[in-house]
């Protein structure tokens, strides 16, 4: 496991992140407790809060887990990925999800995988700076971080998806947002734009992140 998961506190603050609650205080509105309450558990000073069967439910992650280590760390997923998987470039991502072309499919990059998901999804690793956030407190995804994407998971507003326009572009990694009726796909970085996407007729969401980790390729 990596060393940023080793308390249940770094565990929390990894499923809250990953789970869209950018903020301690927005995951405490949804499970109806205070920020403060959610900061002590993060900070490692609640051993066994009552509340963390709520954090699961709210986050989607196993509560077994959360206060473990141990298991599946998503909830439902029972199956895992073998010792070694592959990880995609997101250019990648089209041919491996084609029933054809996937047969014939051959990935660059191995990685062990230090926690348990459903084998099916695929890890991708990110590529540039767009959703590299300024802010200290958001969830934020540097150069080479490993994302893990579930293909059949409807895409909520605020959850990180892989997006694709066309057959000719690649797809991209951005932050799903609704807003007055109309979709975008925004990045966290400020000197990227944003670009909405209710009106294009090709555009299709590829899938949803559900974790993110650094892991050295």
């Amino acid at each position: 496991m990596p060393q940023n998961l080793l308390t249940l506190g770094q565990r929390v603050r990894f499923a809250r992140l990953n789970a869209g609650f950018t903020s301690q205080d927005a995951l405490a509105k949804k499970i109806g407790v205070s920020q403060q309450s959610l900061a002590r558990i993060e900070l490692g000073l609640v051993q066994k809060p009552r509340i963390l069967h709520d954090i699961a439910l709210a986050t989607g992650y196993s509560a077994n887990w959360l206060a473990t280590g141990q298991g599946a760390s998503l909830q439902g997923q029972s199956t895992h990925f073998s010792d070694k998987t592959y990880v995609l470039e997101l250019i990648d991502i089209p041919n491996y999800l084609d029933p054809i072309k996937t047969k014939e499919f051959q990935p660059e990059h191995f990685i062990s995988l230090p926690i348990q998901v459903s084998s099916d999804y695929f890890l991708v690793k990110v590529d540039g700076d767009s959703m590299v956030s300024v802010f200290s407190n958001d969830c934020s995804f540097k150069d080479g971080t490993i994302i893990i994407v579930d293909p059949k998971r409807a895409a909520k507003n605020g959850n990180f998806v892989i997006a694709q326009f066309d057959h000719v572009q690649p797809p991209i990694f951005k932050k799903y947002r609704e807003d007055a009726g109309h979709k975008y796909l925004m990045p966290l970085n400020p000197l990227y734009t944003g670009i909405r996407v209710d009106h294009n007729p090709h555009y299709k969401i590829l899938g949803v992140v559900v974790a993110h980790l650094t892991i050295d390729l």
